[in-house]
């Protein structure tokens, strides 16, 4: 996301690296959902002391959830006022926000709902949501188009009615033009996906714990099965989104679209879109545990990896370091240099950097991945400091 949210210039991005439009998912589109899914990973291993001697669960315990969810929800909070310092278009929802969120809700659902009944939880949202979604009539206004039922386009769709009717328009995204991508209705199966995050953590740490030979050797076993449980989520919600091509990215829905059909929709966290990106994210972790856990066991880790475990150690610091990089370069390290396209307007230095240099050397998309990988890589070698000193920054 840092190489997604920071390209020399919007006008010149490569179409992997965008979000779909609308319906759709494109790679840039499974970060977030990746995310929050190895949240509940995670949380596999934190809690599993708590789970197993209900004694820990004190004040201090919850304080603790409660801490981490409000730190991460301070921080969005941060980023969304650094460089734009009103407190009259604050943007409330967003990533951290999100995760934070979703983070304390999932953390009630583990500590307070046997197993089989979490199963049930999940469908139950999944299917819920979706439901209300399709079935439950939305009172526009008559300017608006009027009552609709059923609406999933940008513009008269449920969640952004829920928004709206919420939050003022000036505290959401675009103010409030369009649907928020981090909306109230989508973090309900938003909390699903670190509930499917949750329930692989405990079968890796179940197979890592209980090993009778190695712990290498049991999560070698183990793989195939998450493999087969990774391919039949991400069918599942391919199938229930209308199986569409990928060759699009994955944008095709049927007009008129059956009511039964779910389309892939980050803005919407649509049901489906959490069932297939939940897949994807457990075949990609089964590769990276044959790869860093089963294979090196043997074999040292790959020098070209080495940089994502510098970023994946300080995820949140390397995140929030590269949000506020961004501000400064674009917001704050201004001059009345009007670029030529926009007379009117001052230059950024980032701005001055695309088209001075970024640009000057390679035209077009390429040039505005050379910059945003310029920020990636200052980012980068700070967290190789951090990594370097033992620094760890925990939320």
């Amino acid at each position: 996301m840092l190489v997604v949210n920071n390209p020399g210039t919007w006008a010149a991005v490569y179409p992997p690296l965008r979000h779909a439009a609308w319906d759709g998912c494109t790679p840039t589109d499974l970060i977030f959902p990746f995310f929050l899914w190895i949240v509940g990973v995670a949380m596999a291993f934190s809690f599993a002391a708590t789970l197993a001697d209900p004694a820990r669960r004190t004040t201090a315990f919850y304080l603790g959830i409660a801490r981490r969810a409000a730190l991460l929800i301070g921080l969005g909070l941060f980023l969304a006022f650094f460089g734009l310092w009103s407190l009259d278009t604050l943007r409330l929802p967003g990533v951290l926000q999100r995760i934070g969120i979703c983070f304390a809700l999932a953390s009630l659902v583990v500590l307070f709902i046997p197993r089989p009944a979490q199963y049930a939880l999940v469908a139950l949202t999944l299917l819920g949501t979706f439901a209300l979604h399709v079935l439950v009539p939305v009172p526009w206004p008559a300017s608006a188009g009027g009552t609709v039922t059923g609406d999933l386009g940008e513009n008269l769709n449920l969640a952004r009615f829920i928004d709206q009717q919420l939050l003022p328009a000036a505290h959401l995204y675009r103010n409030g033009a369009g649907t928020e991508p981090e909306g109230l209705l989508g973090t309900a199966c938003a909390t699903a996906t670190v509930m499917l995050g949750f329930w692989v953590g405990c079968a890796i740490r179940t197979a890592v714990t209980s090993s009778i030979i190695s712990p290498a050797a049991s999560l070698a076993a183990l793989l195939p099965r998450l493999l087969a449980l990774g391919a039949a989520l991400t069918a599942a919600g391919w199938l229930w989104a209308g199986a569409p091509s990928p060759l699009n990215w994955f944008t095709s829905v049927p007009s008129p679209r059956p009511l039964w059909l779910c389309p892939l929709n980050k803005p919407l966290w649509s049901a489906s879109y959490t069932l297939f990106t939940a897949g994807l994210a457990t075949i990609s972790l089964v590769a990276l545990l044959w790869l860093l856990e089963v294979r090196r066991s043997t074999s040292p880790l790959p020098a070209f990896l080495r940089p994502a475990l510098w970023l994946g150690t300080n995820a949140i610091a390397a995140y929030v370091l590269a949000g506020i990089l961004a501000r400064l370069f674009t917001r704050i390290i201004t001059w009345p240099a009007p670029l030529p396209d926009a007379p009117a307007r001052t230059t950024s230095l980032w701005a001055w950097l695309s088209q001075n240099l970024t640009q000057a050397l390679l035209p077009g998309p390429a040039g505005s991945l050379l910059q945003s990988l310029l920020l990636v890589g200052s980012v980068t070698v700070v967290m190789w400091y951090f990594h370097h000193r033992r620094w760890f920054l925990k939320v």
